[in-house]
């Protein structure tokens, strides 16, 4: 956690020694208003570990992570509504547009909630069909649970889709640490009611499944209540709102972000499903214990990179393309001091796994090298897609992350098993294609500030 802190204080340093102006004042906010809040969550997640491999098993627990990779794949289906909606409400919000604004919140709303619940029906009817232990590659034994905590989270990951719709608006508002406190109040919540599963209920996987999904999924609600009563009535969805002739519009401008996610899923998101298929359950575990760890460097990163995508779609708006540049160079400086903190977190690896899982897990120090190199590509290609989604310039990056997607999978059982790289093999195949894509944007991103890009470079 002292990494965290130190790194907020380097970025949230440079980043208000760039100009004085109401951007990046607001974006010093959000940082220092998010930081404390992102500790403590950051915490509650590594707290959450012990307690659950405790729970269950170092088995059963990689299974879980398993479900929750493959549920989240879930999520492509908001396609890309999400992303469309945060951009085109800052565009709305800058030029004073309001009325337009809440229909294209009240049609997206819609649009998803239609999305989410037929597809919730379709799972409900044909969950009994699919043979969870083969795509798991589990013991028969376990189809059941398996099957019944898959369900579970599947339907409550659909329903949060249309919940999380509402951190949008709080994005668009350049109110982004707003969006940690709910992240925050989530995990908490998730937390004690872990403890409390442990202490009065039974171990098993849908014990969990339903901890996990109830706990989180009232909290949502509840907050959904507040704020559109308390801070966006002017936004509240409404069937009077509601523009079919805005469906196509919106769905056009989603789609680009909708086929940027499907590439970003299959690289971050497949890892611990191939991991699991290739060598089993207890290894997906050795991989997440090392991966949360070097997570802390992109979550300090997150402090800055994820208000500043609202604020550089402002930025572009108005022309500020100076800031934008200034925003750059600084955050690229930063990167440096994230690679050098990432080093000696890479010595200080093996003390800090026996305090915080003792000898139930063991983690080669091949596995950490690795992860810290896909952490600090994975940062880098962060900082440039964020300033390419920011401007709307997302038709390269599509046929890029798509390209790359194409081959991830590919890539990792080539390095896993012909060139015998074992587990190590699957993150270091996602760290070379998110290599590839990050150049792209990076070049594209130099074209846009310096006014000249043209042909597919600016669309």
């Amino acid at each position: 956690m002292v990494f965290l802190n130190a790194i907020k204080n380097k970025i949230s340093e440079r980043i208000a020694n760039i100009n004085g102006d109401s951007k990046t004042k607001t974006l010093v906010s959000n940082v220092k208003y998010s930081v404390v809040i992102k500790i403590v969550t950051v915490a509650i997640s590594f707290l959450s570990v012990p307690l659950l491999i405790n729970y269950l098993n170092s088995t059963q627990y990689g299974i879980w992570l398993t479900i929750l990779t493959f549920t989240s794949w879930f999520t492509l289906f908001d396609l890309g509504l999400g992303n469309g909606l945060k951009n085109k409400l800052i565009e709305f919000i800058t030029k004073g547009n309001m009325s337009l604004a809440r229909k294209y919140v009240t049609t997206t709303y819609m649009s998803m909630s239609l999305i989410c619940i037929l597809l919730c029906i379709i799972i409900s009817l044909f969950d009994m069909y699919i043979p969870w232990d083969k795509i798991f590659n589990v013991p028969v034994s376990l189809q059941s649970p398996v099957a019944t905590a898959t369900t579970l989270v599947l339907i409550f990951t659909l329903l949060s889709m249309i919940l999380k719709l509402i951190n949008n608006l709080l994005y668009a508002n350049q109110q982004s640490f707003k969006v940690d406190i709910i992240n925050f109040i989530t995990q908490l919540t998730g937390f004690i009611a872990l403890c409390a599963a442990k202490i009065f209920l039974k171990s098993s996987l849908v014990t969990i499944a339903l901890v996990f999904t109830l706990s989180q999924l009232s909290v949502l609600i509840i907050i959904n209540v507040y704020l559109f009563r308390k801070k966006f009535r002017e936004l509240i969805p409404s069937f009077v709102d509601y523009d079919f002739a805005l469906t196509k519009e919106v769905m056009s401008i989603s789609g680009r972000f909708f086929f940027i996610q499907i590439a970003g899923l299959i690289m971050y998101m497949t890892d611990n499903f191939i991991i699991a298929n290739l060598f089993g359950p207890k290894d997906v575990t050795v991989y997440n214990i090392a991966l949360k760890y070097f997570t802390v460097l992109s979550t300090a990163w997150a402090l800055i990179i994820v208000p500043l995508w609202p604020m550089i779609t402002k930025a572009y708006y108005s022309n500020d393309l100076n800031w934008i540049k200034k925003t750059l160079d600084k955050l690229l400086k930063l990167l440096i001091v994230t690679i050098a903190v990432g080093v000696i977190m890479f010595f200080l690896s093996g003390i800090f796994y026996k305090i915080w899982v003792g000898r139930a897990v063991y983690i080669p120090s091949s596995v950490s090298l690795v992860i810290l190199l896909y952490s600090c590509i994975s940062i880098f290609a962060t900082i440039m897609a964020t300033f390419i989604n920011g401007t709307g310039k997302i038709t390269l990056q599509a046929y890029i992350t798509g390209g790359v997607a194409v081959i991830n999978i590919p890539l990792a059982i080539f390095f896993s098993k012909v060139l015998n790289f074992e587990l190590i093999g699957v993150p270091l195949a996602t760290a070379v294609c998110l290599l590839i894509s990050s150049i792209f944007a990076f070049l594209q991103v130099k074209k846009i500030i310096s006014v000249k890009a043209a042909g597919i470079w600016d669309k």
